[in-house]
């Protein structure tokens, strides 16, 4: 079994699950920005073979290394990173290389897309706060005077708290 790992080195405790897939006979297949001999003792331990690349942000650079994994030890079985950051691009490589397991497309996107975790939310019988989607200030101003204020301010999609405000006023 193959097992593609973007990124198992952040954060440090990810060499867990790289051990854990090694001790039961997975080969671990490592795509990083890092340097081989810059990982972890423990991570280098735990991986069957890692792959540089100079910015896991490009989708082309880790189709790369996913094909040289492939031309080395065959099909992958799974790709993944743990990390919603990279959620996307697993999804699309596992499109491209036709690796069925882990979420696809259309499913990460429900599950990044605040607006589509509301829809499912709402449809599970799970209360949460009112919102909007809010595309122009006309429509986030007329749900600020509905609703009042202090409201919350975050992208539809994004990782973690990163670009969210509390908006207290009109201001």
């Amino acid at each position: 079994m193959n097992f593609v790992f973007i990124s198992p080195n952040f954060p440090d405790s990810y060499y867990l699950f790289c051990r854990a897939l090694i001790h039961n006979g997975v080969n671990v297949l490592g795509i990083t920005d890092t340097d081989t001999e810059h990982l972890t003792w423990e991570l280098r331990q735990n991986l069957t073979d890692h792959y540089r690349v100079s910015d896991l942000a490009n989708l082309g650079e880790k189709e790369r290394a996913i094909r040289y994994f492939i031309d080395k030890y065959g099909p992958i079985d799974y790709i993944e990173s743990n990390n919603e950051y990279w959620l996307d691009d697993d999804a699309k490589l596992r499109e491209i290389f036709k690796v069925g397991t882990g979420p696809d497309c259309l499913t990460v996107k429900k599950y990044n897309r605040k607006s589509l975790m509301k829809a499912g939310y709402a449809a599970a019988g799970v209360k949460t706060a009112r919102w909007i989607l809010a595309t122009t200030f006309d429509k986030a101003q007329y749900f600020a005077l509905e609703v009042g204020y202090p409201l919350v301010a975050k992208p539809d999609h994004g990782v973690g708290a990163s670009r969210t405000y509390l908006l207290k006023d009109s201001e």
